[in-house]
């Protein structure tokens, strides 16, 4: 995600365009993760555990994409 945003930054200072197109999984799949490391990491005390249920949430997402 980040290099993604350091490819669109560098393409505008460039100044050309650049043809940025997601399908419907990856943006579900970017939206859900958003949501997941809100929804566990919200009350801004992290503890190992929660870093690790983040990283399994996205593995199982990387998992769901290569089988798809």
């Amino acid at each position: 995600m980040f290099v993604g945003g350091i490819l669109v930054v560098v393409w505008v200072m460039l100044e050309r365009e650049m043809c940025v197109v997601f399908s419907w999984g990856g943006l579900i799949g970017r939206v859900r993760g958003v949501f997941l490391r809100i929804g566990i990491c919200n009350d801004g005390d992290r503890k190992w555990f929660e870093g690790g249920s983040v990283l399994g949430g996205y593995i199982i997402m990387g998992i769901g994409f290569y089988v798809i």
